[in-house]
């Protein structure tokens, strides 16, 4: 069962819930969200941030999920920390959701950025 889903102030998730991190500009984003609905065991809400941003809290509690730094919420190609401070990477974030390091799926078992839609195949959920 999947549903579209407005996070609210923390991202707490019950067990067997997944929340995918993804933004609808994005083709490959889309493809992994289509691949996510198909699966009917699994409880898969999403949030969209070209429509509705996280806020700077959920996204210090993603990175915390993710087990990464919040400059790895960043998509960029260059090393970023040195540049910005975490603050700074949060408001960047905040304020241009295309540069949030999406897809990613977030749950209490396990959380991961997903590299390629078709590696979704691969996971067991």
């Amino acid at each position: 069962m999947w549903k579209a889903c407005l996070v609210s102030m923390s991202l707490a998730l019950n067990s067997n819930e997944y929340l995918l991190i993804y933004n609808s500009s994005d083709i490959q984003d889309r493809e992994a969200a289509g691949y996510l609905r198909t699966l009917r065991s699994i409880s898969i809400n999403e949030q969209d941030v070209s429509k509705d941003m996280l806020t700077e809290t959920q996204l210090v509690e993603a990175a915390n999920m993710l087990d990464v730094d919040i400059t790895k919420l960043l998509r960029t190609d260059k090393k970023v920390e040195d540049d910005f401070t975490s603050e700074e990477i949060l408001k960047l974030l905040r304020n241009q959701p295309e540069l949030l390091n999406t897809p990613f799926v977030l749950s209490r078992e396990r959380s991961f950025f997903v590299d390629s839609p078709l590696n979704l195949i691969k996971e067991q959920f």
